[in-house]
């Protein structure tokens, strides 16, 4: 009794040991989010007027201060504006939060998350690292929460911080120092614990491991001595029914004895009365056999006359029912051969009437196809005279390349080039749709386009994409209740400023690939599009970037990776998209572009081809 009492005590100690650790993670992630929250009573950020909601974004993974943050912003505001809690893993795809929270423990390097952030009024709030690499970092000394503000940053990025928040933050790195060596002190001090307990714990485990096999051996005697006990009784109760079977079945074995000798001696009596009566039928009987044997002499004379009678009327009936057979099988095939005869000469009369109705078809279908033909050839004049040609570009590039292989007469892609001073803007545009959808889809974005450079003298990329999605939407009147347009296009947009020699980029779902000492470097774009989407609200992104020599710069559409063929029959992808460019790099631009399109119709092959294909190529 006392080990077991030992095993229960162990398991609660244990029990409690979880249940107190647990606890403790809760409570520290609960004071976490409210001090994240409290920040924002203290913190005014340079855009605040102009946000529709307020995003907190947790980069790695901490769930449990994720499901208090969220918590919270079921019951709080920020001056007024719903809260959104996000949670990402990847430094590269972090967005544009108002709050962005990174723990040290998740791995993430800091100087790298501080690059991502920069100049996007985003407030920075780690926790555990360094003194003065975060804008604000948390770190726990004796169960308590401090924290320190990093003024510099802060004030970089706009950020009014009130002076209460001030001076309950650290403000030295002897205090940082300091607070480190305490929770040195305190950790040591509860090492040693842990390790005592651990000690206990093993100890108790131990004891544990030997009561429960004593346990299990005293079960299995238990359940041997059961089992010898239930086969014993039933030798008993098999022996009990035995005897008790066999008294019964001797007195039943007597009784049907005397029964079986009172039924013999009746059968004694009946049989002598029966062979009296026997011996006289036997005389009547062979008297009777005798008479029997003339009749039947009499009979077979009769069935031999009858036989020969019925043997000559089977013939008759045999003639006759051939001779109908013949007759009507004549008339058959005679009504079959007549009937077969009117339905050819019907069937020749309505194949003339189809053959002339087809024809007739035939012609009216090949003028339709001429002149839908005739059209759409005239909407390729009119696209190729709206758009920029690749003749222009050959005043703007040193070397370059042009592929466009439309799927249809006219194409849904577009490249658009222009000059203004000293810099140049280029564009690779993918709409929605090819063929003539396509083509009036480029038309209006190549308007657009028009209208933002030349005349509102808009050079920046990110602000050319946000006009450029305002104006589709406002021309396919998606902003009314219930439209159902859902047209657009994908689009990346560079402008290179050749006295700074550098370039600006922002793309619209497409990328631009730079390759540069034969490794290809991706710029990618925002995830969304030109036109009504989810994402109708955020603004475009921009990435700048210093050009140097021998860059050679790509903009495309995704027919090219999106093709199927090859022996596998499937999509050429952007990995072999990549290597492909890497491979043919030692060519000039122009073969280059040449070497890609006997790439593509190489990987077709005999299949359709499944979206329009344009890849521009340029050096500068």
């Amino acid at each position: 009794m006392s080990g077991l009492r030992n095993i229960w005590l162990s398991i609660l100690f244990l029990t409690c040991c979880v249940f107190c650790s647990a606890q403790n993670d809760v409570a520290g992630a609960k004071i976490r989010a409210y001090n994240i929250y409290g920040f924002t009573k203290y913190i005014s950020w340079p855009n605040q007027t102009l946000l529709s909601q307020f995003r907190i974004e947790v980069l790695g993974k901490d769930s449990l201060l994720l499901n208090e943050l969220r918590l919270l912003s079921k019951t709080k505001t920020v001056e007024g504006l719903p809260i959104t809690v996000i949670n990402s893993f990847d430094v590269s795809k972090v967005g544009r939060p108002q709050i962005l929270y990174v723990n040290n423990a998740s791995g993430f390097d800091i100087e790298q998350v501080l690059r991502k952030v920069k100049g996007s009024n985003t407030l920075l709030i780690g926790e555990k690292f360094p003194f003065h690499t975060s804008m604000i970092n948390f770190v726990q000394v004796n169960n308590e929460q401090k924290f320190e503000i990093n003024q510099q940053l802060m004030s970089e990025e706009g950020f009014l911080v009130d002076s209460v928040l001030l001076r309950q933050a650290i403000t030295s790195p002897e205090e940082w120092q300091k607070l480190y060596i305490d929770q040195g002190k305190i950790l040591e001090i509860e090492k040693a614990k842990v390790e005592q307990q651990k000690e206990e714990i093993s100890t108790l485990q131990s004891t544990q491991s030997e009561l429960q096999k004593q346990i299990q051996q005293d079960r299995l005697r238990i359940l041997r001595q059961k089992e010898d006990i239930r086969a014993q009784q039933k030798v008993l109760q098999d022996l009990l029914s035995e005897s008790k079977d066999q008294d019964r079945a001797l007195k039943n074995k007597i009784e049907q004895l005397k029964k079986r000798e009172v039924e013999l001696n009746a059968q004694e009596d009946s049989i002598e009365r029966q062979d009296s009566l026997i011996s006289g039928q036997k005389i009547a009987i062979s008297g009777q056999q005798q008479i029997l044997q003339t009749q039947s002499q009499q009979i077979n004379d009769q069935n031999s006359v009858l036989e020969d009678q019925m043997s000559r009327i089977r013939l008759q009936r045999i003639l006759l029912y051939l001779s109908v057979a013949l007759s009507t099988l004549i008339t058959i095939l005679g009504f079959i051969a007549f009937r077969n005869y009117e339905a050819k000469k019907k069937a020749n009369t309505i194949l003339e009437e189809q053959k002339e109705a087809i024809e007739k078809q035939k012609t009216v279908i090949e003028n339709k196809n001429t002149s839908i033909t005739d059209s759409i050839n005239y909407a390729l004049r009119i696209q190729k005279a709206v758009l920029p040609t690749q003749q222009m570009a050959k005043t703007f590039f040193k070397d370059y390349f042009v592929l466009n292989l439309p799927k249809d007469i006219v194409s849904g892609d577009f490249f658009w080039v222009h000059q203004e001073a000293d810099k140049l803007i280029v564009a690779v545009a993918d709409c929605t749709g090819h063929g003539v959808p396509g083509a009036f889809m480029s038309i209006i974005g190549n308007s657009l386009l028009k209208e933002i450079i030349k005349h509102q003298k808009i050079f920046e990329p990110d602000m050319i994409l946000d006009r450029l999605k305002s104006g589709v939407i406002d021309a396919l009147n998606q902003r009314e209740k219930g439209a159902t347009a859902k047209d657009g296009m994908d689009i990346a947009l560079c402008v290179i400023d050749k006295t700074k020699n550098n370039l600006s980029f922002s793309g619209a779902h497409n990328p631009l690939y730079i390759l540069r000492e034969k490794e290809i470097i991706e710029i990618k774009g925002d995830a969304q599009s030109i036109g009504h989407s989810i994402h109708h609200e955020e603004k475009f992104s921009k990435t700048d970037i210093d050009i140097k020599p021998n860059d050679r710069f790509y903009m495309f559409s995704d027919g090219f990776v999106d093709q199927k063929g090859g022996e596998k029959k499937k999509k050429y992808y952007y990995k072999n998209f990549k290597e492909l460019l890497i491979n043919t790099s030692p060519e000039n631009l122009k073969e280059q572009g040449k070497l890609l399109e006997e790439e593509f119709l190489s990987w077709k092959g005999n299949f359709a081809q499944i979206d329009d294909v344009l890849v521009v190529g340029f050096g500068l």
